[in-house]
């Protein structure tokens, strides 16, 4: 069987969710910093001490991304319910995904992908799913407007924004907080935890950003 050249419709990246679908569009990561300046209020002039007001947890900086933490030990454990290095095939509907040794994605929407009637919403798609090892969910990935969690076998990771503040609640329990400003001004943006999701055409790929690796969770496309 041939090899389809393909060309990605789009990349999304979320890096904190709650700051507007707005952050959501294609853009390389280097454009990202500038454009959250101009979106979020009194850029520049609010001082970052006052940012994290409101939530519980430990106040953090960039260091604390640039070192071992929870989010990282969550990417690796995440590692156990990857799907192979194949394409899984769409069902009839885009509801799931099958690869050769029963691995299976499955969506609580169709996916955005052509031919699903979410094709035209991948970048205000939200993502809700479960990744199925061996018949039971392995790893569960949610979405709404103000939070996005991880649940791995090693537990739960949550990601909650309210305000300009992202709070972190790692499987032990443990909770940190950090305002937009230092976030998003002061980072590297490869070490915060996120999403990244590409598609073109009837594929898709999905995967989890600010590991000591990226790890791509799952690629899918129509039978090959």
């Amino acid at each position: 069987m041939g090899t389809k050249a393909r060309i990605p419709r789009a990349h999304r990246y979320r890096l904190g969710p709650g700051y507007g679908s707005a952050l959501e569009v294609i853009m390389s990561r280097t454009l990202l910093p500038l454009t959250l300046c101009l979106l979020l209020p009194a850029c520049g002039d609010k001082d970052p001490a006052d940012d994290t007001a409101g939530l519980a947890g430990d106040e953090i900086d960039c260091s604390w991304f640039e070192g071992d933490n929870c989010w990282k030990d969550a990417v690796a454990s995440a590692a156990a319910c990857a799907a192979p290095d194949e394409y899984g095939v769409w069902n009839a509907d885009f509801t799931s995904c099958s690869f050769t040794d029963g691995t299976e994605v499955r969506f609580d929407t169709p996916a955005p992908v052509a031919g699903s009637p979410t094709e035209d919403d991948f970048f205000d798609f939200v993502w809700n799913f479960d990744i199925v090892v061996g018949g039971s969910v392995c790893l569960n990935y949610g979405t709404d407007d103000t939070l996005w969690s991880v649940d791995t076998p090693d537990g739960t990771f949550t990601s909650y924004t309210e305000g300009g503040t992202t709070q972190y609640t790692c499987p032990a329990g443990d909770q940190y907080t950090i305002g937009a400003f230092s976030l998003f001004s002061d980072c590297d943006w490869n070490t915060l935890p996120g999403y990244i999701s590409s598609s073109g055409g009837s594929s898709l790929s999905f995967g989890l950003t600010g590991g000591a690796e990226d790890l791509t969770l799952f690629r899918c496309d129509l039978a090959r």
